[in-house]
């Protein structure tokens, strides 16, 4: 099957290649053909339907139509960290860092409440399989102005109910940049 790019190819540009695993493409792959009819009615709708035309979705549809539906093969998020062991072993009931915002009574305190007024990360609803949904939403974290301790506390106080029972997370990167980056060291807590 030919289906060629407009585009310039890797060689005809300066950018380096990525890599992707081959989990994200079975997710994109899944992604794009659960959806392909909603892209093409949004596409049809869209203002800029007539310069860009039905050639991109008509070029992604006959990709699919080649590749045929994804195959459904359940992901197993324990594999996809190495470190899986080691997160699943630590004590949540108590940690240094927890007891010292217990001890200043930080939970009570206006800019906790704030931080999670913010909703940089909360949980809601379920997933499919009925597992419990957290949500990171990365814009929402501003290096300078968001106290990153109390936004950590705010994490452990969270997923402290769930930590020995199976959820689902989701991170959201749109429309981030270095001001949503979060310090290493906060993560060493």
């Amino acid at each position: 099957i030919q289906i060629a790019s407009d585009c310039e190819t890797v060689d005809q540009t300066s950018h380096s290649m990525s890599f992707i695993s081959d989990a994200n493409v079975l997710a994109l792959h899944r992604l794009l053909w659960n959806h392909q009819e909603k892209i093409g009615d949004y596409l049809s709708s869209s203002r800029d339907h007539k310069a860009v035309g039905r050639r991109p979705f008509d070029k992604m549809a006959t990709l699919l139509a080649y590749l045929g539906p994804p195959e459904h093969k359940p992901v197993d998020s324990h594999m996809l960290f190495s470190s899986y062991a080691r997160w699943s072993s630590i004590d949540m009931s108590s940690t240094n860092f927890e007891e010292i915002m217990v001890k200043h009574n930080m939970h009570e305190k206006e800019e906790f409440k704030s931080i999670k007024s913010l909703n940089i990360f909360y949980q809601a609803g379920t997933s499919k399989t009925g597992f419990p949904v957290f949500y990171y939403i990365a814009r929402r974290y501003k290096i300078g102005e968001t106290n990153g301790d109390l936004l950590i506390y705010h994490v452990i106080l969270t997923l402290k109910p769930f930590c020995h029972s199976p959820f689902e997370l989701v991170v959201d990167f749109t429309h981030t940049c270095s001001d949503n980056r979060f310090r290493t060291e906060f993560l060493q807590k």
